[in-house]
């Protein structure tokens, strides 16, 4: 994970070549900044730094009025996990008795050099974007950004040894797990997808949400809700009821995998096709397809996908969108960020039994 980011941070600092990630001086004198008079109302002073926490609220509501609760709640989580890293370290320093930045240099130097064999490759890795630099040209551009990323894992390894809680709650939206599933039901953690068989993202989170059934086969209860967007994929309505009556005949999964794997061909012939290629009851299937018999199921997935978007703050849903234990998460992100959220509902669950036995 680190050299992931170390990588994108990189790539980021070869767009302007010169870049270079220094921490800004501090600047003297903020204190007495701090109570300078701006103004004096009835006769009580309003100081330079009351005028500053103003414009910080002020910025964040302008910077946050239109955000969806989710966008609010990640920024919030982001900005608290640095804090919570600038507080472990100034907690780690004045236990030593140093400086921050000198805990941060001790700490450096007790790690192992950058070896060549890491510069080379992290170049390997990044070399279609070096700009047709060679591996001796950057190398020592590389060696002291990887260095100076260096400055995430410890923050991490001072956290571990920290006794910290989080206790920032995201936004949760009642989603029904209603539709075609898999896992345990009452399992501690439960998926709700809203998805598009027409739609290639959906098709690309397909193999995470296998990932995910594969980790956690026990944990985890994971559910399938249709959202065709017909306005963009004409054959998603088609597709999403022809997987309905497939369902019916006990094969929604199989037939689910077929149409993502063939979505460039999901007409009514090509739907009937992979009925028999599949070896279902075909004249069933055809005469369920002919009259249509779920789509108002599908319909009640739609209208559930609109109330869902209305609760997350949204105008309306992308595809795929998951809700983990009503937390959204939307498009086909990697699978690491389903793993972290679906651990910390892990957590969450397992204390929760030893929250309620204390308060007992």
């Amino acid at each position: 994970m680190l050299q992931r980011a170390a990588a994108t941070a990189w790539l980021v600092i070869l767009g302007s070549w010169l870049a270079a990630c220094h921490p800004s001086p501090p600047q003297a004198g903020l204190g007495e900044q701090d109570s300078q008079r701006v103004a004096v109302l009835e006769g009580e002073a309003i100081t330079q730094g009351e005028l500053d926490d103003w414009i910080k609220d002020e910025l964040f509501r302008d910077q946050t009025d239109d955000l969806a609760p989710s966008s609010v709640y990640e920024l919030r989580s982001r900005s608290l996990e640095g804090l919570i890293d600038e507080r472990v370290a100034e907690a780690e320093a004045a236990r030593r008795g140093v400086s921050t930045d000198e805990l941060m240099r001790l700490e450096r130097e007790a790690l192992p050099a950058i070896s060549d064999e890491q510069v080379t490759d992290f170049y390997e890795k990044n070399k279609q974007k070096m700009s047709g630099a060679t591996r001796d040209q950057v190398a020592g551009r590389i060696r002291s950004f990887l260095e100076g990323a260096r400055d995430v894992e410890i923050r991490a390894e001072l956290r571990k040894r920290a006794k910290v809680e989080v206790m920032l709650e995201p936004p949760r939206v009642t989603v029904a797990a209603e539709g075609p599933s898999v896992g345990p039901v009452g399992a501690p953690v439960t998926i709700v997808e809203f998805s598009d068989f027409q739609c290639p993202y959906c098709a690309r989170a397909g193999a995470i949400v296998k990932q995910i059934r594969e980790r956690y086969p026990t944990q985890v209860h994971f559910v399938y809700r249709h959202l065709p967007l017909e306005s963009i994929h004409r054959n998603a309505r088609g597709a999403a009821e022809a997987s309905a009556c497939a369902d019916a005949q006990g094969r929604f999964w199989d037939f689910h995998d077929k149409l993502f794997a063939n979505q460039q061909a999901l007409s009514a012939a090509d739907l009937q096709r992979y009925a028999k290629e599949l070896g279902l009851d075909t004249l069933a299937f055809e005469q369920c397809v002919k009259e249509r018999k779920f789509q108002a199921q599908v319909d009640r997935d739609l209208a559930a996908a609109a109330e869902a978007a209305t609760g997350a703050g949204k105008r309306g849903l992308g595809t795929p969108a998951f809700f983990v234990n009503g937390i959204l998460l939307s498009g086909a992100k990697p699978a690491e960020e389903f793993y972290r959220l679906i651990d910390a509902e892990l957590a969450r669950a397992a204390a929760a039994p030893a929250a309620g036995a204390a308060g007992s």
